[in-house]
C-alpha cells in the first residue's frame, strides 16, 4: 500500500501526487499555463485515478498526454 507524505495539505491528508515545474526565468507565461493545465486536470477524479495507477515515467507521460487530448 502506497502512502503519501505529510505536506501540510489543506485537507490534512497525506500528499501522493507532486509536480515540479521548471521554466526559464524570462518566460513566466509558460510556467503559469502549465500550472493552470495541471491544476485543471487534478480536479478530475478520473485523471487523478489514472495518475495514481501509473507505475513508470512513461505511464505518467501517457496519462498527461491523454488528458491534454481529452481521452482521460
Amino acid at each position: 500500500m502506497r502512502r503519501g507524505v505529510n505536506f501540510a495539505a489543506l485537507d490534512g491528508e497525506p500528499v501522493d501526487i507532486f509536480f515540479l515545474l521548471v521554466s526559464p526565468q524570462n518566460q513566466p507565461g509558460d510556467h503559469l499555463r502549465a500550472l493552470e493545465n495541471i491544476s485543471r486536470h487534478l480536479k478530475e477524479e478520473r485523471f487523478v485515478g489514472f495518475l495514481r495507477q501509473a507505475r513508470s515515467r512513461d505511464n505518467v507521460i501517457d496519462v498527461l498526454e491523454g488528458a491534454d487530448q481529452g481521452s482521460t
